[in-house]
């Protein structure tokens, strides 16, 4: 009896110190899960699972409320592991069992409520970047669980993880990350990846480049991804580059795709203070000479009209450290307004080239592809589109340089709006959320090149 005692407090203390590491970001290294011959896991509860097994199918985790946890599999299910839209669920569950749980380390872990929220224990979702942003293993956002934690996100139960720290197996996540950028490097891995995918488990594009900028061939990859997070509008995770939030704000996390159902609200009843005083007009940072939009054609054509400083590869000037912020302080202090130029017309492709110089009291002029009324607040930049030449836009820009209470109007936006530029983190807290509704329709994209840069996504520019 005492031995029992004994092995049950041990197995309880070890049960804890797992769950705090978790909390706290921590994986014990030396915590691993020993699987005996008859399918018994040991360390991770006192009593063994039973399995059951179909052969040929693969395994999903069950689990129903105060029962002792069974695997089981679907009979000729596929080991794609996700059906296409409208067919049925992508997941194997018991009547009244929870969600499939993740495993941290080789455990199941739950998190329950705590003293600062409502949320019920809910299993822990584990998210795995399965490649690079470009310099970002983890694509700006962070590891472990406390990212989602500060945040401040509706729904915290998830935990960040990159492929090679630790070293993890895809088996046991819950979503994998992709950055689209180069995919053709991985092609190999990518293989074996599908042939291990397990039912439950969501396969996320991400990619913040223009249709035919990335090297990927999306076109090789049908039915392999369930998700889109890019700056797309409809994506099922929308990305920007950007977004603009209310001053009011209490809320470190929001909706970011809710903020176009809100009217804009700039106030008109307040004095503004003078705009400073500046002796340059119209400045370019730029790199790339030869775009699809054709951009460079149309400043070419708007400096016959009004100068325009060009810095970078493409133009006389230059700026150490060309989009650092010692760079955005010089155009802050000497110009009136920047070309926010992109370098291709898609839809929704708006890129730092906005978000970055509206973060100074320097008037943006845009040229795109994207509907700018839905992406920022009215008044806060120039739209090349509103007129019919460059030529008249270099008129309406002398105007407002003559006239510095109509130029200073473009800024009262800021007495009600800020720029968030740090839209990784709103984008993973709605990953978490949506990994953890257990109403999620199954869903898998028969052709992402179509989705991503079919026709009408991209448009030609027009002769200026």
């Amino acid at each position: 009896m005492g031995g029992r005692v004994v092995a049950v407090s041990l197995l309880a203390a070890t049960s804890v110190y797992i769950l705090h590491a978790v909390l706290l970001d921590e994986v014990p290294a030396s915590y691993t899960r020993v699987r005996d011959r008859s399918g018994s896991v040991n360390g991770t509860s006192c009593s063994s699972p039973t399995t059951s097994e179909t052969a040929g199918s693969p395994m999903t985790m069950s689990n129903t409320a105060g029962s002792t946890p069974k695997t089981t599999k679907t009979v000729g299910s596929s080991p794609s592991g996700f059906k296409t839209v409208g067919s049925t669920s992508s997941t194997t569950k018991t009547v009244g069992s929870t969600p499939s749980t993740s495993k941290i380390a080789g455990s199941q872990l739950t998190l329950g409520s705590s003293a600062n929220t409502s949320t019920p224990a809910r299993p822990v979702k584990k998210i795995l970047f399965w490649n690079r942003f470009f310099n970002a293993g983890h694509y700006g956002f962070g590891v472990g669980r406390r990212p989602f934690v500060n945040m401040g996100c509706p729904i915290d139960s998830c935990y960040a993880v990159e492929r090679t720290r630790p070293r993890v197996s895809t088996e046991d996540v819950d979503a994998i990350i992709f950055h689209g950028w180069d995919l053709r490097a991985n092609a190999s891995e990518l293989n074996e990846l599908s042939t291990s995918r397990q039912l439950h488990q969501r396969y996320v594009l991400f990619l913040l480049e223009a249709p035919g900028v990335y090297r990927s061939r999306l076109e090789d990859f049908p039915h392999f991804f369930n998700w889109t997070m890019t700056y797309r509008i409809d994506s099922d995770i929308y990305r920007p580059y950007g977004f603009f939030v209310p001053l009011n704000s209490s809320s470190a996390y929001v909706d970011v795709r809710k903020t176009f159902d809100v009217p804009w609200d700039v106030l008109h009843n307040i004095t503004l203070a003078p705009a400073p005083s500046k002796r340059g007009l119209v400045a370019w940072f730029v790199s790339r000479c030869k775009t699809p939009s054709q951009r460079e054609s149309y400043v070419k054509e708007l400096g016959k009209y009004i100068k325009v400083n060009v810095y970078g590869k493409c133009g006389p000037l230059n700026c150490a450290g060309r989009m650092s912020e010692e760079c955005y302080r010089m155009l802050d202090r000497k110009y009136k307004f920047y070309l926010s130029f992109e370098n291709s017309l898609c839809r929704d492709y708006v890129t730092e080239k906005l978000f970055a110089v509206m973060q100074y009291r320097v008037v943006p002029i845009v040229y795109g592809g994207a509907d700018y009324k839905t992406i920022a607040p009215p008044g806060s930049y120039i739209d090349t589109r509103d007129f019919a030449s460059p030529k008249d836009l270099a008129e309406y820009l002398k105007r407002l340089d003559a006239n510095p209470d109509e130029y200073n109007e473009y800024f009262r936006w800021k007495e009600t709006y800020r720029v968030n530029r740090k839209p990784m983190s709103h984008a993973m807290c709605k990953l978490c959320e949506i990994l953890n509704d257990p109403l999620q329709p199954p869903k898998s994209y028969a052709s992402m090149q179509e989705w991503y840069s079919g026709l009408g996504v991209c448009h030609r520019a027009s002769s200026h």
